[in-house]
């Protein structure tokens, strides 16, 4: 049965267990980690799997559903539903039962390719669309568990839907006209299901709309570099520098050189990519993700991590999302005293402040009080134009502007 109740600061036994961090709850902050003892400069605070992925409409013809991998033309294999597309038989037949090779959530295809087949009417922009896929595997991750849970069978899944539920629910601070958009997005969705016969519970609008609200603000980017290779993350590796510049000397990390490289050809796994940059959060409007590319990337898709999104936002974190071969890992930025909040930051840490606070207010509802944003409206910001910021370079904390926006500090 449909569970809409908010966890967003309850716990699931096997979150956290093991971790060097706990979740707190306050009526000021909401839910956010802080550490259980004191931690080490570079350390790994948790490991996050992706619970789950979706492809922007625009590149569904080009990525294997089966196995992941990009190609730079379109496949020429597709399923029935005319919504994924493969790179031979094997992956379809392995998707339609299994779902994505090496997802640690897998959604068999054949359980929602009947809905799918409805989403050619959908009428939506590709960003929401994406969403909407997003959607429909909540729907389906939530009912493969109900089924297990009846069977007395153990999923293999490592992640749940209380685990999804963790995930702050900002639905009620949409717009207006986002409200409305949405709303309608989500009515064609619950007829869709109506219309395929959905064998597990069907959520009102209203109840799909949490399931919005949760992922809209806590969904990572997948991009493309331009002419080159496939990134993943909240940001790309431009902006990841410009993030790590919005720290003091003191906090920043050793510089990596080139992005990690996935064994391998093609994509294996959006937190897996070729030449992995960084993960990123949802920009634009509530759905919209387009414009955190810089002008050297494209955003592909999207994909959402649950123990990753527990982290609140600071302009000067303390931590960093370092991505990985089928996870995402928190890392520290320097040494954590035992009890102190861990922090990421969502957004391009080389804007200027009232640029930075546009960009929460805006895209993740809140007003940002952390310590640098205090110290910069009591005593100012340095500003430096364009060719000075060149010139001095990101380790100065002036890191040239990118076109765009979102960006949880990673590498």
């Amino acid at each position: 049965m449909w569970n809409s109740e908010n966890s967003s600061h309850t716990v699931p036994d096997d979150t956290l267990a093991g971790l060097p961090c706990k979740l707190e709850f306050s009526k000021e902050k909401g839910r956010y980690l802080v550490a259980k003892r004191a931690l080490l400069r570079e350390e790994v605070v948790l490991e996050s799997e992706s619970y789950l992925t979706s492809i922007l409409p625009s590149w569904k013809k080009r990525i294997c559903r089966g196995c992941f991998a990009a190609h730079s033309s379109r496949l020429s294999i597709k399923c029935q539903c005319n919504q994924a597309w493969y790179c031979s038989e094997a992956c379809r037949g392995s998707h339609a039962c299994a779902g994505t090779a090496g997802s640690q959530c897998p959604v068999p295809h054949k359980l929602v390719c009947p809905v799918l087949s409805y989403f050619g009417g959908s009428k939506c922009d590709a960003d929401m669309e994406s969403v909407l896929h997003m959607c429909l595997d909540v729907l389906a991750l939530q009912h493969l568990e109900n089924l297990a849970a009846t069977a007395g069978v153990q999923r293999i899944a490592k992640l749940g839907h209380a685990d999804f539920l963790l995930l702050q629910d900002h639905s009620d601070d949409f717009s207006k006209e986002d409200k409305r958009d949405w709303k309608k997005a989500l009515t064609f969705l619950e007829n869709a299901l109506r219309k395929a016969g959905w064998p597990g519970q069907r959520p009102r609008p209203q109840e799909l709309l949490t399931i919005v609200g949760r992922i809209a603000a806590n969904n990572f980017g997948i991009y493309r570099t331009r002419g080159g290779s496939v990134a993943a993350g909240r940001q790309g590796l431009a902006a990841q520098k410009a993030s790590l510049a919005g720290t003091t000397v003191s906090e920043q990390t050793p510089e990596t050189g080139s992005p990690v490289a996935s064994s391998g050809s093609g994509l294996e796994r959006p937190n897996g990519m070729n030449n992995l940059e960084a993960p990123a959060v949802s920009g634009g409007t509530a759905h919209d993700l387009r414009d955190c590319a810089t002008t050297s990337e494209e955003l592909i898709g999207r994909e959402l991590y649950i123990r990753a999104s527990l982290l609140n936002h600071s302009c000067r974190p303390n931590c960093v999302v370092i991505r990985g071969l089928s996870s995402g890992s928190v890392q520290t930025l320097r040494d954590i005293q035992e009890g102190e909040e861990l922090t990421i930051s969502y957004i391009d840490l080389g804007l200027p402040p009232s640029a930075r606070g546009d960009e929460l207010r805006k895209n993740f509802f809140f007003e940002c009080t952390c310590d640098r944003c205090i110290e910069e409206r009591t005593e100012g910001a340095t500003k430096c134009t364009y060719e000075r910021s060149k010139l001095r370079g990101p380790a100065q904390g002036c890191a040239p502007k990118r076109r765009g926006r979102k960006t949880r500090v990673s590498q």
